[in-house]
């Protein structure tokens, strides 16, 4: 089953080619690398620019209209539309008029947000903006300029220079070229605070034009030349926004697709930025860590701090989890690495949890009682990328590294990890690395979309898997040549409608027995925070079929289902095969109450840790059919 997708970039443009690399382009290289499943194309909205780039440098530039027939015609069935434009302004509204005709061409059409959209990008692009003048003094002023508009998303340039004085930038300014504030505004305020020097930089993608002559020209009524004439030292910078950090805001700031990075990836980052800072003896200080994820792909955090100090051979780097569009409690959470350097070689590197960081209290979970709740795949990350930074730099003894999360211990308390005796914290959590975009209803629409691929492609016998560890499941066993399959998360009920809704003639669903039994609950959004009853009702099903008080005792102290499933292993193939027959019964059944009698449903669990555990009564048959379609 292929499913064509693509982001298209979509930008006001620049006649400039250098800037046009640096930005521009910059940006579609970082959307690229988030997003290597989709081909990402580019259209600009100025028709300006557009008629200067195709008369002067015969190069063709598709203006969205063109894109969006070209993609259409070319078969994609899954479009997004990501705009690197400031505000929510006259282009974008554009933009969003211009691609919304082509909505009936596509499964799914999705349109990203501009930088300034929501009142976290506000924070997000003054962080990253002084995070590029760390050295900013107070006889010194930062002005921004911005392009300024009619429209009124206007208001969203005084919204951000208000932000900055209330993160205690008061020394920066924004003011625009034709909206508000204006320059005579931002004269006004420098008067006021009386720097001795101001640095002109664009609140704008490229350093074009505007950047060019209306900021930093040798006009008298450029913004520089006003300045000096105001008796103000001037530095101009002719950077936009997408370079350096800001570049990385606004990947974070602007898409509604986005991946984010598990607190895993965030902890690796982390300890890796601090080792680099004390091995290096404070001479090499990481504005930002690229990881690679276990997933293969590359990701850039920002670094929020580092603090070294020699005399004790510690040092602390901080970076802040970005969760992507991903509902995740621990979005936006600090996780830091102290660092430090000992004497002895062995073990290399020694990784603990400090503050925030749980600790493990009951037996079944993937660390050991005692340990801190850092799962195997972080710790790998971790023991990578410090053994990389200890290796470029000859490091002749060992480091330890010791993770925290400030505020773990309150995040736990929306987590399940209490139940699960983890204490004191959160557990630092990742498989893959990346956390991929969870919003609810965008996440439903692809799964549909998929669906409806498979479907179109003549596909009659449909497997659904909720995510990564069934399709390792499915790749690793002997049915995966047999199948075409789906994930669908967790939202079961609603990939079950789809299949029925397009009228295929059997589902089979494969999954966790941790995820299914909530299932055989009649759960069909299996996500925690719509409840946890797996371990009662594995136990009603072991007491059904012929399983003790103690048993249902034994059961209900069970950390995880794996964990259960060792109790239940211990009571010999009968009855674990009259459990599994029953389990598989009932969520059988629980799926033919969500579809009707109009399509045939099987299912089939199995365990991380044990492998295949049972399937329902027809998978077998099932499995013989969707091998018939194929042509085996």
């Amino acid at each position: 089953m292929s499913k064509k997708q693509a982001i298209l970039a979509v930008s006001f443009g620049t006649s400039h080619k250098e800037t046009r690399e640096k930005t521009i382009e910059a940006i579609e290289q970082r959307i690229r690398e988030q997003f290597p499943i989709c081909e990402i194309r580019r259209a600009f909205t100025s028709g300006m620019i557009l008629k200067v780039l195709r008369e002067r440098d015969g190069m063709h530039v598709d203006n969205v209209t063109e894109a969006m027939e070209k993609l259409a015609r070319d078969g994609f069935t899954s479009v997004t539309l990501q705009p690197t434009h400031i505000i929510n302004g006259d282009e974008y509204d554009k933009m969003v008029e211009q691609a919304m005709k082509f909505r009936k061409f596509f499964h799914t059409l999705k349109i990203g947000r501009p930088l300034l959209t929501e009142s976290a990008d506000y924070e997000a692009v003054c962080r990253a903006i002084l995070k590029q003048f760390p050295k900013l003094k107070k006889e010194e002023a930062l002005v921004l300029m911005g392009h300024g508009t009619g429209h009124f998303a206007d208001s969203a340039y005084a919204a951000l220079d208000y932000r900055f004085k209330a993160l205690g930038a008061d020394n920066v300014f924004v003011g625009t070229v034709e909206g508000y504030p204006e320059i005579e505004d931002v004269r006004r305020q420098l008067r006021a605070y009386g720097p001795r020097k101001v640095i002109l930089l664009p609140l704008m993608v490229v350093a074009g034009d505007h950047a060019v002559n209306d900021m930093a020209g040798e006009e008298e009524d450029s913004w520089k030349s006003l300045l000096k004439q105001d008796g103000f030292e001037t530095e101009c910078i002719l950077k936009g926004l997408g370079e350096g950090y800001v570049c990385s805001a606004y990947l974070q700031s602007g898409g509604k697709v986005r991946r984010g990075y598990t607190t895993g990836s965030c902890a690796a980052a982390a300890a890796c930025g601090a080792a680099q800072a004390l091995l290096s003896g404070g001479e090499k200080q990481p504005e930002e860590i690229r990881l690679m994820t276990p997933k293969g792909i590359e990701v850039r955090i920002p670094v929020e701090n580092v603090e070294i100090n020699p005399e004790e051979n510690r040092a602390v780097c901080s970076v802040r989890k970005d969760s992507g569009d991903d509902p995740d409690v621990t979005n936006r959470a600090i996780v830091c690495a102290e660092v430090f350097l000992r004497k002895e070689a062995e073990p290399p590197v020694r990784i603990d949890g400090g503050e925030g960081v749980g600790r493990v209290t009951k037996p079944g979970l993937a660390c050991k009682v005692g340990e801190a709740a850092i799962n195997p795949v972080p710790r790998k990350m971790i023991q990578q990328e410090v053994r990389k930074v200890m290796k470029a730099f000859d490091c002749r003894g060992g480091l330890d590294v010791i993770i925290s999360i400030p505020d773990g211990k309150r995040l736990a308390g929306k987590t399940f990890n209490p139940k699960l005796g983890i204490v004191g914290g959160i557990s630092v959590l990742g498989t893959t690395g990346i956390v991929e975009p969870m919003s609810e209803q965008a996440l439903i629409d692809t799964i549909k979309v998929e669906i409806n691929v498979a479907k179109a492609t003549g596909v009659s016998y449909l497997v659904l898997t909720p995510g990564n560890y069934g399709e390792t499941f499915l790749k690793e066993s002997r049915y995966m040549d047999a199948l075409t399959y789906v994930k669908c998360s967790n939202f079961i009920g609603e990939a079950l409608d789809a299949v029925r809704e397009k009228e295929f003639a059997g589902v089979l669903l494969v999954g966790h027995i941790g995820k299914l039994i909530k299932v055989a609950a009649g759960m069909m959004n299996t996500h925690s925070r719509y409840g946890d009853r797996r371990m009662e009702t594995l136990s009603a099903a072991a007491e059904s079929v012929g399983g003790s008080r103690d048993l249902t005792g034994r059961l209900m102290k069970c950390v995880t289902t794996e964990d259960a499933i060792g109790v239940i292993k211990g009571l010999g193939p009968e009855f674990e095969a009259r459990l599994w027959e029953k389990v598989t019964a009932d969520i059988q059944s629980q799926m033919r109450g969500r579809t009707g009698d109009a399509l045939w449903t099987e299912t089939m669990i199995y365990s991380n840790q044990y492998g295949y555990l049972g399937e329902s009564a027809g998978t077998e048959e099932f499995l013989r059919r969707a091998k018939k379609e194929k042509g085996e």
